[in-house]
């Protein structure tokens, strides 16, 4: 069952005071907190949430003498037209995992950017992710594939679908599997397709939150000789962590795509197997894509 969403209706309302709130109780542990646009919450005493928790600013955060102390669970995304802001006191401070992430002398924080355990502050984002995927591996037995997914974080997810294509442009909906809804626990799906007798299958997950948004997984393959390449892909700054299943024999081309399909880095690994490191200088929300000479291609949206 997804955790509820509770959202401020009185403009000008203090977090602590339960009249501020749709739902007329203060946030708590696994809520995912709405200040909508046009709307100003204040924060004048401490305010502390020991576990998950989504903070979404659409309208105005505005610190008044008091701290907002989460958890390394918690995340804060402030969108476009959104805003930080305090009365220019050290006093006043955000905090996750206890590591100072805005204090009221600071410049005041505008959408789009977000905050977690892995921000060094607030860092801009070019797109909002409703579920990071934290791997996609296909198991092979007589004929019949397994998919299982795992996913670290959710925001508003709806449901996953698999997806099949014999040609890595044409899909096909295989499965469709409702997702928690706002996570950020490790949470494992599966789906299965039987009677595979194609030379060549591609599958992916499409995920759609309750926006209507979506996101894709990598895109695996299954090869006719029954072994399977997959790829663990992570990110951190501006390094790239791949990890091959498998030794893919020759040269396969790295590139990094912009979220609007521009090319930014292009780099080749050869025979590449088990764990390969890539550094690069391009740093925020982009594509990569990995593709050999013959069939194999793997593509997914990281952040660096």
């Amino acid at each position: 069952m997804a955790a509820p969403t509770i959202k401020v209706v009185n403009n000008n309302g203090d977090w602590l005071n339960a009249s501020a709130w749709d739902l007329n109780r203060v946030p708590q542990t696994g809520d995912t907190v709405v200040i909508p646009a046009g709307k100003t919450l204040y924060i004048s005493s401490n305010v502390s949430i020991s576990s998950l928790l989504y903070l979404k600013v659409y309208g105005t955060l505005k610190l008044s003498g008091g701290i907002l102390d989460l958890s390394t669970l918690a995340t804060i995304i402030v969108y476009s037209g959104g805003r930080i802001t305090g009365n220019a006191c050290s006093c006043e401070q955000i905090r996750i995992g206890n590591v100072k992430k805005y204090i009221g002398s600071d410049t005041d924080v505008t959408g789009p950017q977000f905050a977690s355990v892995t921000t060094s502050d607030f860092d801009p984002m070019l797109t909002v992710l409703p579920v990071k995927f934290e791997s996609f591996v296909l198991n092979y037995s007589n004929q019949t594939i397994q998919l299982q997914w795992k996913t670290s974080e959710e925001i508003n997810a709806s449901y996953f679908e698999a997806e099949r294509s014999y040609n890595g442009i044409e899909w096909t909906v295989i499965a469709i599997v409702t997702a928690k809804g706002n996570s950020s626990v490790v949470n494992t799906y599966t789906a299965t397709d039987k009677n595979l007798t194609a030379r060549v299958v591609y599958y992916r997950i499409r995920e759609t939150d309750v926006d209507g948004k979506f996101t894709y997984s990598i895109v695996n393959t299954l090869k006719n000789d029954n072994s399977l390449q997959t790829i663990h892909i992570t990110s951190s700054q501006n390094q790239i962590y791949l990890q091959f299943s498998n030794e893919v024999k020759g040269k396969v081309s790295v590139r990094l795509f912009s979220m609007s399909g521009q090319l930014l880095d292009q780099q080749n690994i050869q025979n590449p197997s088990g764990y390969v490191k890539i550094t690069t200088r391009i740093k925020g929300n982009c594509i990569i894509s990995l593709n050999d000479a013959q069939d194999f291609h793997v593509a997914k949206q990281i952040i660096l």
